[in-house]
């Protein structure tokens, strides 16, 4: 816990405005962002199908300390890479199961979400390896934060992410149209959605761990956004 720390709310319309969404002041717009991200131009065979998409788009949302390399490598950017790679998987047919977030390797990061994981490097002439390029530990960490989730499903016993999230909203009444529970119910039960920031003042502080969740509350926001207005347990 940190004690210490407080939060201003008269800081938070500044915060939204100046640094969420610089190019608006109100929320509303924050909540159609998040639904224009969600609402992908893909068929999905049931509703855990593409909740599961949703989650997972969510949960991969870090590497922006890529942009750079990743612009001028592949010309995406590293939410535009997350996105393309998701939704990649999905059009191959694959399902975003336990099972496949388990067998995810860095390779196959690298072929799904196009990322150049490799580089040529020369031993001596007309000699050439394959050694770890820039982007290889963006990749890895990709597949970690997979990995990991595909282990605590499968501890969970729950096929995906998608059957997860609805078995929360629909059969925990701890949890049942509560936005602050869903997020915490995400955060203490898969560690990959515990964000943490260390504090740049931590000299003055027990604790220089703050913990954010924000990963957590962007994947609520996109929920609320998605179905709120078609599904009652989504109405937080």
């Amino acid at each position: 816990s940190l004690p210490k720390v407080q939060v201003k709310k008269s800081k938070i319309k500044s915060f939204v405005t100046d640094v969420l969404l610089p190019e608006t002041s109100n929320l509303e717009a924050l909540n159609q962002k998040s639904a224009f991200r969600t609402c992908m131009p893909l068929k999905f065979p049931d509703l855990k199908s593409e909740i599961t998409m949703i989650a997972l788009l969510n949960l991969l949302d870090f590497g922006r300390s890529y942009n750079k390399i990743l612009m001028d490598t592949v010309s995406r950017n590293a939410q535009d890479t997350i996105l393309f790679g998701c939704m990649g998987m999905h059009l191959s047919g694959k399902k975003l199961d336990a099972d496949f977030l388990l067998g995810m390797t860095v390779t196959s990061v690298g072929q799904f979400f196009s990322i150049p994981v490799t580089v040529e490097e020369k031993v001596m002439d007309a000699v050439y390896k394959d050694s770890p390029g820039p982007l290889h530990p963006f990749a890895d960490s990709i597949r970690k934060v997979m990995n990991d989730t595909g282990r605590v499903l499968k501890s969970l016993q729950v096929e995906c992410l998608g059957e997860y999230i609805l078995k929360v909203t629909t059969s925990h009444t701890k949890y049942k149209k509560s936005a602050v529970g869903l997020v915490n119910c995400l955060a203490d039960t898969f560690p990959m959605f515990q964000d943490i920031q260390r504090l740049k003042d931590s000299a003055k502080l027990e604790n220089d761990e703050l913990p954010f969740v924000r990963k957590a509350q962007k994947l609520v926001l996109s929920l609320f956004s998605r179905y709120s207005d078609e599904n009652e347990d989504f109405k937080f």
